[in-house]
């Protein structure tokens, strides 16, 4: 099934890494519509009120982005920007796992139903994007180290991770009701496009 947009040059491609393990590929946008249509009609809203305060879940996020960008510095990349809404959208990911009792690359386990068309659906351009998950227990000694050690020791996070092209990071971070701390990574790269709209096509 292939699908013909006319918008500004953009290439979207995808990258997906889950838990600790899954197969590394290129995906499609989902057809159906964004996840977000189902929980707000406007801005983002969570799938319940938030388990856990901004300020115990603040310092999780901050610290993941510091040592994302020390492992991209550490094999000369450049460091990654903050991009606010790739972290709220990444924050409401970790929050509707967290509320809903589930973990995948699935939102709301509904085959197919992946982030990156609520990117889109959001207003985010990118060219290329991609997003990694873990969870650990909150009464792990360091659970932003050991997650963010794991995730390195994964091959297909790795890549997200140190992937040369990207540009910009979002984390957001929940606790779940059983005591384990959600990460979600959304990245995503963006580079100079010629002005003028061209056609271009998503296949799956």
């Amino acid at each position: 099934m292939t699908y013909r947009i006319v918008a500004r040059s953009l290439r979207h491609s995808v990258t997906v890494a889950v838990g600790i393990v899954l197969a590394f590929g290129v995906l499609a946008p989902p057809t159906g519509g964004s996840p977000f249509a189902l929980l707000a009609t406007t801005g983002i809203a969570y799938a319940a009120a938030p388990l856990t305060p901004t300020e115990v879940v603040l310092p999780f996020e901050a610290q993941m982005l510091t040592l994302v960008n020390a492992d991209r510095a550490a094999q000369g990349l450049a460091p990654l920007k903050v991009d606010p809404t790739l972290a709220r959208i990444a924050r409401w990911r970790s929050e509707d796992m967290a509320t809903a009792n589930y973990f995948s690359h699935d939102i709301g386990n509904v085959p197919g139903r992946l982030v990156f068309q609520v990117l889109l659906d959001q207003g985010v351009d990118y060219d290329a994007a991609g997003e990694n998950l873990a969870r650990y227990y909150l009464d792990q000694a360091d659970p932003t180290k050991v997650a963010e050690a794991a995730l390195m020791d994964s091959p297909t996070h790795r890549r997200n991770i140190l992937r040369p092209d990207f540009t910009h990071l979002g984390v957001g971070v929940a606790v779940s009701p059983d005591g384990r701390v959600i990460y979600t990574q959304l990245f995503k790269a963006v580079r100079p496009q010629p002005e003028g709209a061209v056609t271009y096509s998503w296949s799956r």
